[in-house]
């Protein structure tokens, strides 16, 4: 049930209180959730409206004589804005700040950057101590325990009686990972659909044919295992492969990227059953895509637990050839030295293409003393000014519809084949995280017999069936 605080900041738009309660460090989606090192940058700074002329001039030339960032306020406010993601997109995020203020010179935005652990430790440990800032940055899936014990305000409210901006607006997957109960708790910041990213350089010194929509994931298996290569320079369809020294790995771990769930999706099951009440470890499909996975990595064509690299493995080192990543990931290989583009999702053997994404948000924090300014600079980032800077920056697909599928962002480049993001997104299914608010619970059960599972030393079928009552028990407590 949600608390009832939630009831009357509904009824009246006004900050509630609560307990501190205690710090939670749920796992992290691969290179969605971590927070970046910036060195010698402050971890509170404040962006002075006079900083903001030239992002000023991008809000005017793209949403002349709008008011979306303005405010009722009856004075000038400060309000603190606690963000995320790492310098790439701490430079953005300024622009868009700065970007706020010269629209809206009544409201001045400090921000308060996480450089180091999570947000949401962050945020507790803030909350604790009566020091938490008016607005944040969730990250999907995260901000569930948040909106469960009331440190997060229902938006609902403002977003009804507001006139510049309509749902219809957003992507309906936007919207939707910010809800919790059926409740809006944030306002998108960045997100988007999964894609099929490739390293063009390697698959033009092996002479490969770039990834199109014709690929399905066994064609993805077939050109993964072709272009793995040992430090002997042998592929791994070849006799005498050495998969304990590989020098370039054909794919990313299909175990993160997208992620294991996935594969229960393309084997035609889901990891939920009845109503999303209970796991379905039960049904032979789930387990066979599981146990799959597990095979594959003794093939050694990507990484994995079995083998420990000497050096740092990853698509942004160039020793791995292809990996599905979603759309905020864009701006951080626009920063890498080597050609890549992207591809469409690979079908299924009976021709699906399975469309994966999600959007993280910024929410309101229910201590704030400006809840209208707080809404303000959130709609002003999650609407068409604000996602407009930060999907020519590559850092989104942005929420907004009409944004998205301009021109000016199709165009940008790299990717060049930018559309491709755009291709399944009315349809595409949100990450399994949207059903879980106790995540540390659930990862405490699940995660050492997956660990299990990927280094060979158990069976899918043997050791997840037992998991279940636990399990659902998590899902029950949401």
């Amino acid at each position: 049930m949600v608390h009832e605080w939630a009831t009357e900041a509904e009824r009246r738009c006004a900050p509630g209180r609560h307990a501190p309660w205690g710090a939670l460090e749920p796992a992290l989606p691969a290179g969605e959730h971590q927070a970046g090192s910036l060195g010698a940058r402050l971890t509170r700074r404040t962006l002075l409206s006079g900083a903001g002329m030239a992002a000023g001039a991008i809000v005017m030339a793209c949403a002349p004589g709008t008011s979306a960032g303005q405010s009722k306020t009856a004075a000038h406010v400060t309000i603190t804005f606690m963000n995320r993601g790492g310098r790439e997109a701490f430079d953005v995020h300024d622009q868009v700040v700065a970007a706020f203020m010269q629209q809206t010179p009544s409201i001045t935005v400090t921000t308060e950057p996480v450089t180091e652990g999570s947000w949401s430790a962050k945020l507790t440990s803030l909350l604790a101590g009566g020091t938490a800032p008016d607005t944040v940055m969730c990250a999907f899936g995260d901000f569930l325990p948040f909106c469960k014990r009331g440190d997060l305000l229902v938006l609902d409210p403002f977003l009804r009686k507001d006139r510049e901006v309509q749902p219809s607006d957003w992507y309906p997957l936007a919207l939707e990972s910010m809800k919790y109960k059926g409740r809006l708790f944030n306002m998108p910041y960045n997100g988007g659909t999964y894609a099929l990213f490739y390293n063009q350089e390697i698959y033009d010194q092996a002479g490969t044919k770039y990834p199109d929509e014709s690929w399905t994931w066994e064609k993805y298996i077939e050109v993964a295992t072709s272009l793995a290569t040992d430090q002997s320079g042998r592929h791994a369809n070849e006799a005498g492969f050495d998969g304990a020294n590989v020098k370039l790995y054909g794919a990313d771990n299909i175990q993160d990227s997208p992620s294991w769930w996935y594969w229960i999706w393309t084997y035609g099951s889901d990891l939920y059953t009845k109503s999303n009440t209970e796991v379905n470890f039960n049904d032979p499909k789930v387990l066979n895509a599981i146990q799959w996975i597990a095979d594959m990595h003794k093939k050694r064509i990507w990484p994995s637990v079995l083998v420990k690299d000497p050096a740092p493995v990853g698509f942004r080192n160039a020793n791995v050839a292809m990996t599905t990543w979603g759309h905020w990931q864009v701006a951080r290989v626009r920063t890498d030295a080597y050609r890549w583009d992207v591809a469409p999702m690979p079908k299924t053997k009976d021709g699906q293409r399975i469309a994966l994404g999600w959007y993280s948000g910024n929410g309101i924090v229910s201590t704030t003393k400006y809840p209208d300014a707080s809404w303000a600079f959130l709609k002003f980032f999650g609407g068409a000014p604000g996602q407009r800077i930060l999907g020519l920056a590559g850092l989104t697909l942005p929420a907004v519809r009409k944004v998205a599928e301009s021109p000016e962002i199709i165009n940008t480049k790299p990717p060049e084949h930018q559309r491709v993001f755009l291709t399944e997104i009315e349809h595409a299914r949100i990450h399994i995280g949207w059903n879980i608010t106790d995540v540390q619970a659930w990862n405490e059960i699940l995660n050492p017999e997956l660990g299990k599972i990927w280094r060979g030393e158990a069976k899918a079928k043997d050791v997840l069936p037992p998991l279940a009552p636990r399990l659902n028990d998590v899902l029950a407590r949401n």
